[in-house]
């Protein structure tokens, strides 16, 4: 029923609206938003580990060896990109499409018996340290993890959208940073002069209540736990 209505309907949705790459869809989902949360919220050496394993198995395996024993990991892969991408509105970050991972993952086994040679096995070991940094660089808050494509994290909401970053899981990151941090304040939905603490959701609008529209064209200097952006206001931003 839900998924019928699609998001951002205030009221009415079960969800708020789809936000990626920096568009916003109210009533339907679009088409691209798994494969650009794939992108920007896998760790790059998956994606190497993938390449590298799709490369050796089209140059060490038969066609029919191939189909028999490793094709049935790429079909649910397939059939679930396509299902979500264009017949689901649903689309609430890529927790929704994340069991897909467990396919990618033995697939990507084939690495491990391929490398051989030193340097073979010192791309995967400084791949899997590279891969280790990644993540933990969102140590105890990996909910909102983006990879290395996006290098300013305050711009992440743009290529990846809301639902991708915020699921309701910093508020005691807000507080405790507000605690250290006596000249934040949560936003308003009048225009004053200050920093401001706004969640992504707001910033974006998903329930389209435009609340908060004085602010979002001013561009974020930082975040907190990657979910919220702080934003600094002055007396000639409000005079503008």
């Amino acid at each position: 029923y839900y998924d019928h209505i699609g998001g951002g309907i205030d009221t009415v949705s079960g969800f708020g609206k789809i936000t990626i790459l920096g568009n916003s869809y109210t009533g339907r989902g679009i088409w691209y938003y798994y494969i650009v949360s794939l992108l920007f919220k896998t760790p790059i050496s998956y994606f190497l580990f993938l390449l590298l394993s799709l490369f050796y198995l089209v140059k060490n395996t038969s066609l029919s060896l191939f189909i028999k024993n490793h094709f049935f990991l790429i079909i649910p892969v397939l059939y679930f990109l396509v299902i979500l991408s264009f017949f689901y509105q649903t689309q609430c970050g890529i927790r929704h499409i994340i069991f897909i991972y467990p396919f990618f993952f033995i697939l990507s086994g084939s690495v491990i018996a391929n490398a051989k040679f030193l340097f073979q096995k010192a791309l995967v070991f400084f791949a899997s340290i590279f891969l280790i940094i990644s993540v933990m660089k969102y140590y105890n808050n990996y909910y909102p993890y983006t990879n290395e494509l996006i290098e300013d994290k305050t711009t992440a909401n743009e290529y990846v959208g809301a639902s991708n970053l915020n699921f309701g899981h910093g508020n005691l990151f807000y507080k405790k940073y507000m605690r250290e941090h006596k000249d934040v304040k949560w936003v308003t939905e009048r225009p004053e002069v200050g920093i401001f603490l706004i969640t992504v959701d707001d910033y974006m609008d998903i329930w389209n209540k435009h609340q908060y529209d004085w602010i979002t064209s001013f561009k974020p200097i930082g975040h907190v736990a990657h979910s919220a952006l702080l934003i600094r206001v002055t007396e000639k931003d409000i005079e503008k």
